[in-house]
């Protein structure tokens, strides 16, 4: 055996010029323990603070010498002139965890070896050695049967080391992405010239909404496929899928508030630790506080005020770290900023005691906490929100985060089965749910908004996410990867449109962060939650147009991701740009003179209605929903239809409208608003007698 590589407890020990990267011993506990009690060193680990005791550091020494998804080695300093060790035996740790979901690594030395290039140097040894065990398989020492093995037996994935080096580069925290239909091995290139062949073959043959509409449908059978292997692979691989779920109020209705904590406490074997933000002081929202307390049967010890909202505690954190004209350190500073505001937010959870342990009195039952902060908008408490459960997360191990709005409602299994898609597949970054409307009451607003799910939403956001490039991650229902959201948060919230902060498309713009990232964004069509339909049409006009702003924002700020991110986003947000346009034009032609844009714009425009029916019974025939209203149901789909092109066009002529605002869904219609879709809607009924009488006219 080479003299350099020797084999120490199925590990290598690793020499350099200057090093010796061996495993910790129970020996090391003396030299483990000074380190951990350098108060620069440990600032920056997860702990936050020396260890207190020597039997603290030795619980710790236990953990990483056992523990099977941890690797850490221990850094010597030997003599260079004889290659024989120093004095003082570890010097520092190089270690990586979490080898089944995302393998991340981290070094620490102690102070006074800072500054001698040691760092570099042990790191690229152990990631040199890191890249040849991917011949190799590494097993934990085991006496058990082959099936117990076999679950210990970890086999590190050909991109894991391309992964580790994304998170050690602080400059900009990208991942080299290689666009691939990864099921089929086909480049990105050659499915874009294929794809750009057949859209002029269907082009030429003028069945566009046919092959629209196969599209669609081969899409979406394609990801639940893609997201069942996934599942599989999750429980197969015996993956963790607990996670620390959190639920943002803002002025919620209190009866679909109880429904949404009610539902929470049936996960008790999915969701470790529950976190409830509430927009506002106590007093604003007491009536929420009593009902958390009396569902999760808690007192007022597990609630968490902060002074001023956690946001513009790292932005007023940020402004003190960084210095003018320092462009280059500015990234850096905030991610310490907000590495700094974890840290005080950790402190405050300590000081509320164990809340991991405290609450579960059985295995079904959810430790919670409550978290308050002064009324600023739904962006900031959705951020706090966030923050709060990526620091209970490191807390408790885990790593994963499941967010919902405060008026969902989480049906059986859909936490688990959504981390579990992430938990398949070691570059998503996040996944969403389906989403079901609540049937009651039974009204045609009630219908109009399902439709828009039924006869849309499930088909096309399985267009993107089918090869991980979802476009838009719902507030409602969305797991994240502790990680990749700790990579986008910050990104997320300070985002500037036109000098001002954006408020009015939080969901987009997480979904375009991550992707910026290198991060899979995936669709779970077979998990779901129930959320409640808008209270009025104009609630619904409201909302329509909001989404749609959202989009335009997104596209005008980040008008690379358009190209960069992925063909199927490429395809999608084309047909985005032209066909909603174009049917708002020829509507109102249509309506006005009677002619077509288009020639043979009837015949065009039937054949588009007629798809979309196609498209929307599919939806009801393969969704996991089964109340269907037959009769009414056509009709909610045409409502639906032609409402989309007025939401576009108008939310584009007013995209400077609420887009700052910090409470966007609070806002209501304005007398021009009303005047625009009033016309609207007569143009639209003038443009559907037309059609109808010339389809009469010409069977007769």
């Amino acid at each position: 055996m080479n003299a350099q590589m020797e084999l120490e407890y199925g590990r290598r020990k690793i020499r350099t010029a200057r090093l010796i990267l061996r495993p910790l011993t129970i020996q090391d506990l003396a030299d483990c323990h000074a380190l951990r009690q350098e108060e620069e060193v440990m600032k920056w680990q997860p702990q936050g603070r020396p260890d207190e005791s020597l039997t603290e550091t030795a619980e710790w020494l236990v953990r990483r010498m056992t523990q099977n998804d941890s690797l850490t080695y221990g850094i010597e300093l030997q003599d260079t002139t004889t290659g024989t060790q120093s004095r003082r035996r570890v010097i520092g740790l190089v270690a990586s965890h979490a080898l089944d979901t995302l393998p991340t690594c981290g070094i620490f030395l102690a102070p006074k070896f800072w500054g001698r290039g040691l760092a570099t140097e042990a790191l690229t040894a152990w990631l040199a050695d890191w890249e040849r065990e991917k011949l190799r398989r590494r097993s934990a020492p085991n006496n058990s049967n082959d099936h117990d093995q076999q679950k210990t037996t970890i086999e590190p994935a050909p991109t894991t080391s391309t992964t580790m080096w994304a998170f050690l580069n602080t400059e900009n925290h990208r991942t080299s992405k290689r666009l691939k239909l990864s099921a089929m091995g086909i480049s990105w290139q050659l499915t874009s010239v294929l794809g750009l062949l057949i859209l002029w073959t269907i082009f030429r043959l003028q069945i566009v909404n046919t092959a629209e509409v196969a599209s669609l449908i081969f899409m979406f059978e394609w990801n639940l496929y893609k997201t069942r292997k996934r599942q599989r692979l999750a429980k197969d691989l015996n993956r963790d899928t607990s996670c620390v779920a959190c639920a943002i109020g803002y002025n919620e209705n209190p009866k679909d508030f109880r429904r949404c904590l009610q539902s929470y406490r049936s996960h008790g074997k999915s969701v470790k630790f529950f976190v409830l933000a509430l927009d506002g002081t106590s007093t604003e929202n007491q009536e929420m506080m009593d009902i958390f307390h009396e569902e999760f049967r808690t007192t007022g010890s597990n609630v968490l005020s902060f002074p001023d909202p956690l946001g513009v505690m790292v932005e007023t954190e940020m402004k003190r770290r960084n210095q003018p004209n320092d462009a280059q350190n500015l990234q850096r500073q905030s991610q310490r900023a907000l590495r700094h505001v974890c840290m005080r937010v950790a402190e405050m959870i300590d000081q509320q005691g164990d809340l991991a342990t405290a609450q579960r009195s059985s295995p079904d039952t959810v430790p919670s906490l409550c978290i308050l902060q002064p009324h600023s908008g739904i962006k900031e408490i959705r951020f706090a929100a966030w923050l709060v459960s990526k620091v209970i997360a490191d807390k408790l191990g885990t790593p994963w985060i499941w967010s919902t709005d405060s008026d969902t409602s989480v049906l059986p299994d859909c936490i688990e089965m959504t981390v579990a898609t992430l938990a398949g597949d070691d570059k998503a970054g996040a996944a969403s749910s389906s989403v079901m409307i609540r049937s009651q009451p039974c009204s045609l607003l009630n219908l109009v908004y399902r439709s828009y799910f039924q006869a849309g939403v499930y088909t096309a956001r399985a267009f993107c996410a089918a090869n991980g490039s979802s476009t838009i991650l719902t507030g409602p229902n969305t797991a994240y990867s502790v990680h990749a959201l700790a990579q986008a948060l910050l990104p997320w919230y300070l985002q500037t449109f036109q000098g001002a902060k954006v408020w009015a498309n939080e969901d987009a713009h997480m979904a375009t962060c991550l992707g910026q990232f290198g991060w899979k964004r995936l669709y779970v069509s077979n998990a779901l939650v129930m959320i409640e339909s808008p209270p009025s049409w104009t609630s619904w006009l409201m909302q329509m147009v909001r989404w749609q702003r959202a989009h335009h924002i997104e596209r005008i700020s980040s008008p690379g991701s358009i190209f960069t991110d992925d063909v199927f986003v490429f395809l999608w947000r084309f047909k985005e740009l032209t066909i909603l346009p174009l049917l708002f034009m020829a509507n109102i032609k249509f309506a006005f003179t009677g002619q077509p844009l288009v020639s043979g714009y009837p015949t065009l425009f039937s054949g588009f209605l007629f798809s979309r029916a196609i498209l929307g019974f599919y939806n009801i025939m393969r969704s996991f929903e089964t109340q269907v209203n037959y009769i009414r149901w056509p009709f909610a789909v045409m409502v639906y239809i032609f409402t989309l092109p007025f939401a576009f066009v108008w939310s584009f002529l007013t995209i400077f409208v609420d887009f700052s605002s910090g409470n966007p869904r609070g806002n209501h219609p304005t007398e021009m608003q009303y005047i625009a879709f009033g016309i609207w809607t007569i143009t639209t009924s003038i443009t559907v007698v037309r059609v109808i009488y010339r389809g009469v006219h010409a069977c007769l």
